[in-house]
């Protein structure tokens, strides 16, 4: 019986690459971003991205005393494919000059350009091997996971209906608030049911 390597909802039976030949180490301990740059081509939509993994320590929920690792993947809009407001926003955030601005900056914002694309908890009692193993896995499937990110971004990112495509929306200065859009849809959208019934 073979083993299968899931992460996202995406399985490999096997690993295909090595965590260090799609992801460079960053400044920021425990956050590493991909060496390729991706492009979303789509005239209203255009952008350019990349993904950033990171791993954190929290609590493991079934045994609130061990430890375990949460291995995150987030899609973040590069700075540069940002309108100039989103732009600003991040720079005033972050305290630096827009010029200056990185992929990790965004990411950090308490903004729209950054997505969250999958995570997995790495119970108490796995090694660091074990974590190496989830970062190998996302290394394997993430070209899989990029062809698929459509389905990523129409799924609601919370309960409100707010979508990745929304918060993309908003940091291409499109839209001025995801949520606020969220909400006027869903008003549509119960609005119809509403007539129809």
């Amino acid at each position: 019986m073979s083993y299968l390597h899931e992460f996202a909802g995406v399985s490999v039976p096997k690993l295909t690459q090595k965590f260090d030949e799609v992801f460079e180490e960053t400044y920021d301990e425990g956050a590493w971003v991909t060496k390729k740059t991706y492009h979303q081509v789509d005239p209203p939509l255009s952008f350019k991205y990349k993904y950033v993994l990171r791993v954190h320590e929290v609590e493991d929920p079934d045994d609130g005393e061990e430890p375990a690792t949460l291995v995150t993947l987030e899609m973040v809009i590069l700075p540069e494919s940002l309108c100039k407001a989103k732009r600003e926003e991040v720079a005033l955030d972050c305290g630096c000059a827009e010029t200056h601005l990185t992929v990790l900056d965004v990411a950090g914002s308490l903004f729209c350009g950054c997505i969250p694309f999958g995570d997995k908890l790495v119970k108490c009692g796995c090694t660091d091997a074990g974590v190496d193993i989830v970062k190998d896995t996302v290394a394997s499937i993430l070209s899989s996971i990029d062809m698929l990110r459509g389905f990523t971004l129409d799924r609601c990112m919370n309960k409100l209906g707010t979508t990745g495509w929304d918060l993309i929306k908003e940091a291409k200065g499109r839209i001025k608030c995801a949520i606020r859009h969220s909400l006027r849809r869903a008003k549509r959208e119960w609005k119809n049911d509403k007539e129809n019934y």
